[in-house]
């Protein structure tokens, strides 16, 4: 089953009917599918956003034959990607996605329940966008020589292909045939590995685990525990307290693969929390990808080492990391 018939399954046939005739360039440039209740459906390509007519025409502007989404379409959708159960589905809605078979991730935007400062559950969704997985394999060829020998960050905009590039690493480091390293797949979205009934549906190599649903946080705990990983893969850090747990790993000999969300290595240096997990040197290389340019294209690799330097010339800090807390974290 192709990437799109995928995604028609959640789709009802007045929506997933006219984007099966899409070109065949056009179906393999698309990343993303955007529902609105009573509003045009909007396509995002590698070339724009465009609306789309009944007969899979993209277009610039609305058209009189342009394909609107209507409220029954929208609903119905909701349904089936929550395989006719909003209540079972309450936590991911809460949280704003779903991920469906194939990795596929699905935005809701909603309303919010409040109770006690926290959100009970979601009403009142308005608007889906599906969100096109692929695996491209040979992605991460220009980086994994350097995954093979220490830690790598890959950074980029929403969009970039940071996730493509991690679940092309996982596959190469682990071994397409014969087993290399052993990893753990972090996979807190369900998007890199994108397992369903316990089976990934994604190539991750031959030696690859995975904590499927997971905060970070404890996946990575666990992970140190109990499966002892030659390299850790995960997907989007964006707290300190993750940041915390990824120095308790690199402290127990584990090779850390990871992205980040930035749009230059000059962003990054905003993070205080990044910049101080960045100078401790739980990763030797920086991987920065180019948004503009498709899914997954490297821009530039450095050396952190280089780029600190380039910073701070000779008074790069040398931390003294402990085990418990990290309080340096928060020191920049």
């Amino acid at each position: 089953m192709t990437d799109l018939q995928q995604i028609f399954l959640y789709l009802p046939r007045s929506l997933h009917e006219p984007i099966s005739r899409l070109t065949n360039r056009d179906k393999e440039q698309l990343h993303e599918i955007r529902l609105r209740a009573e509003m045009p459906v909007v396509l995002t390509t590698t070339d724009g956003y465009f609306f789309i007519d009944f007969e899979g025409r993209l277009h610039n502007c609305f058209q009189k034959q342009t394909l609107v989404c209507t409220k029954a379409d929208l609903d119905q959708t909701v349904r089936m990607i929550c395989e006719f159960s909003i209540h079972t589905y309450q936590r991911e809605l809460t949280k704003g996605y779903i991920t469906i078979p194939g990795g596929h991730r699905v935005g809701i935007a909603s309303t919010a329940v409040v109770k006690e400062s926290e959100i009970a559950s979601v009403k009142d969704i308005s608007s889906v966008n599906i969100r096109v997985a692929r695996q491209v394999k040979g992605l991460a060829d220009p980086i994994v020589a350097y995954a093979e020998i220490g830690g790598v960050l890959v950074i980029g905009c929403p969009g970039s292909g940071k996730t493509t590039v991690l679940r092309d690493l996982a596959r190469q480091l682990s071994g397409e045939q014969n087993p290399r390293n052993k990893v753990v797949l972090i996979d807190e979205r369900g998007e890199l590995a994108a397992v369903y009934n316990g089976k990934p549906q994604n190539d991750i190599g031959v030696n690859t685990d995975v904590l499927n649903g997971f905060p970070k946080t404890t996946a990575m705990e666990l992970a140190t525990r109990s499966l002892s990983p030659q390299v850790m893969i995960c997907d989007e850090i964006g707290s300190r307290q993750e940041a915390e747990e990824i120095m308790v790993c690199v402290h127990a000999g584990i090779r850390i693969v990871a992205s980040l969300h930035a749009n230059s290595l000059e962003e990054i240096q905003r993070k205080s929390w990044a910049m101080a997990l960045i100078r401790s040197k739980a990763f030797e290389t920086l991987v920065l990808l180019d948004g503009d340019q498709g899914k997954g294209r490297v821009e530039r690799i450095v050396k952190t080492n280089d780029w600190l330097a380039e910073i701070y010339g000779d008074h790069i800090a040398d931390f003294d990391y402990q085990f418990n807390r990290y309080p340096h974290l928060n020191a920049i």
